[in-house]
Order: C-alpha cells, then sequence, then structure tokens
C-alpha cells in the first residue's frame, strides 16, 4: 500500500486530507515532526510527503526512498530546498490559489486603516479623548499612488480593487510583463520607480535569495517620506532592524504585516513597541471558505500524485 506522510499541520483538522487519501487506497499518516531527523524518519518510505512549515531541507529529500512529490499546502515553497528537490527529480507543488481574494482583502483593509489612521483613532477614542486631531494629517484615499512589489495572482487582484478608490496603481515584476495583464489602471514600474513614487508600498514577492531582505536601509532612503508599507507576503522580505529605525525615523509612517520573520509572535519583537505597526498573525488568507479550498486541494494533489496524474501546479517543472 502506498502511503502519504504529513510531516506537520496548523489546521483544526485535516480530516478532509485524510479521506481523499484513504479512498484512493493509500494510507495517511500525521506527524509532529519536532527536528531534521524526526522528518526524515517519518519520510524515508513515503511515496508523498505533505507539509506546511516543517524545513524539507535536502538532507531529507535526499533521504526520501521513493517520493512522487513534495506537496506544501501553501503559496510559498521557501521552507523546502526546491534545488535538492529538482536534483532528485522530484516535483515540488504548491496551492498558490485557495486565498488569493481573503489576502487582496486583508491588503486593502491594512491600506485603508493606514490611510485613515484608524489604529491612532481607536486608541484615542478608548482613553477617552473624542476628536481627530491626534491623526492629523490624514489625506484622501484617492489622492494615493498604490505601488505593487510583484504582480503574481494576489497582487493581481488587488489591482482590480485599487481603481474603484481613484488610487493611482504601480506595479513591478521581475519575470512577468505587467502591461500583458491587461488590468485597467495599472501602470508598468521599475522597481526603483515604484520604491520613489508610491505613498504606500505593497509587497507580493516570493522569498528567496534574491528577495531575502530586499527591504533594507538602501531601499527605504528612496522611498517617500511617510510611506506606508504592507506586507502580506514573507517576513524575510524585510530586513527589520531597518524597518524599525525607518519607523523610527518617520520614513514610514505605518507598517502593515501580516507575517514577520519568524511564525511567531515574540513579545520582545521590537516592532512591537511602535503604535503604528499592526501585526497580524499570518491571517490574511484565512476565511471559512479558504480553509476548505486548502485542504480539498492538497489532499487532491496529494491523490493526483499517488495515481501518477499532472499536477496544477508544479513549481520546479518536474513531472
Amino acid at each position: 500500500m502506498m502511503n502519504v506522510v504529513m510531516t506537520d499541520a496548523q489546521y483544526e483538522s485535516v480530516e478532509i486530507i485524510r479521506k481523499k487519501i484513504e479512498d484512493a487506497g493509500a494510507s495517511f499518516k500525521l506527524c509532529n515532526c519536532q527536528s531534521e531527523e524526526e522528518i526524515m524518519r517519518e519520510t524515508e518510505n513515503a511515496d508523498v510527503v505533505l507539509c506546511h512549515f516543517d524545513q524539507i531541507t535536502r538532507r531529507v529529500i535526499e533521504n526520501l526512498k521513493k517520493c512522487k512529490a513534495i506537496i506544501r499546502g501553501a503559496v510559498g515553497v521557501d521552507n523546502i530546498d526546491v534545488k535538492a528537490a529538482t536534483d532528485c527529480r522530484i516535483p515540488v507543488v504548491n496551492v498558490p490559489d485557495y486565498g488569493r481574494a481573503d489576502i487582496a482583502d486583508h491588503v486593502l483593509m491594512f491600506a485603508l486603516a493606514a490611510s485613515k489612521k484608524v489604529f491612532i483613532l481607536d486608541e484615542e477614542v478608548k482613553k477617552g479623548q473624542w476628536t481627530y486631531y491626534s491623526a492629523k494629517p490624514v489625506h484622501r484615499f484617492s489622492s494615493k499612488t498604490v505601488g505593487l512589489l510583484g504582480f503574481g495572482g494576489i497582487s493581481q487582484l488587488v489591482a482590480k480593487r485599487l481603481p474603484s478608490f481613484g488610487c493611482k496603481v504601480l506595479a513591478y515584476d521581475a519575470f512577468l510583463d505587467v502591461d500583458s495583464v491587461g488590468i485597467d489602471g495599472v501602470t508598468k514600474a521599475t522597481y526603483d520607480e515604484v520604491l520613489r513614487e508610491s505613498d504606500i508600498i505593497s509587497i507580493h514577492v516570493p522569498l528567496n535569495n534574491e528577495t531575502r531582505k530586499m527591504i533594507n536601509k538602501d531601499a527605504f532612503s528612496k522611498m517617500k517620506d511617510g510611506v506606508i508599507l504592507i506586507n502580506t507576503a514573507r517576513g524575510g522580505i524585510i530586513d527589520e532592524g531597518d524597518l524599525c529605525d525607518a519607523l523610527s525615523s518617520g520614513k514610514v509612517s505605518a507598517a502593515c504585516l501580516d507575517v514577520l520573520e519568524t511564525e511567531s509572535a515574540d513579545v520582545n519583537n521590537p516592532l512591537f513597541k511602535f503604535d503604528n505597526v499592526i501585526v497580524t498573525p499570518h491571517s490574511a488568507w484565512y476565511s471559512e471558505e479558504s480553509v476548505d479550498i486548502l485542504l480539498n486541494s492538497i489532499g487532491d494533489e496529494a491523490v493526483r500524485a499517488l495515481r501518477g496524474e499532472a499536477h496544477r501546479h508544479v513549481v520546479n517543472g518536474i513531472r
């Protein structure tokens, strides 16, 4: 009997995945691996490996005896050594489309809340201050230029929503011709143009060696004073130390973050001392609908691997 091993999961239930796999005639095991060695031991003879946040390293991958696919139940695959999987001719599969609309909505929520300084007004009212003066100055959202770094599926949904607010939208993508997407109201820009001209910058690039800490001291120096920074991609894209400096100087007027460098809420994180930083716990993707789509998609991809069928999304081109 073929077997599917899930190294870790932070879902309330994986019964949808289990049922799909067992209905396909395979066994399913959910682990709670705490080390690389444990991951290696549990996955060594797996026909399919599923993972959430666990690191699927080269050692893990080279230890796999008969793996047909490594499947990440998310968009990013930065916790998987994709090169090692490619070297071993193992497809790396992701699920990029389960929560796009939810994340796009989260970006708009962040942008509006920061622009209207809702966090300041809320705090002042709770202190008994019934006045808008503490939030001054606030400028109309329609006067803003919004810059999108990366123009994949989520970013494109954000771009489709923004023109209805009257915003100017700039978009940069290193690999995709922005103009070829054909979204009205979006102007193709260079990376530096997005940094220089945007009042709000929203990050939509994957985390890799090229993008790690790309938003750093040098990038901040090119931005407008008082820029709003939004990140719903990966925390490692921003140098958090440099962001703290930019917040302290006023270069960044607000930072809205759904992700941090670590997948945890460390109360000692220096970012948490700023009252103009909004942090949500990597929850932009979440809605009950997106959870249902995600779990079903993970199960479906596992079954495709077991049956030798083509996957919907393969990030390393291995079929």
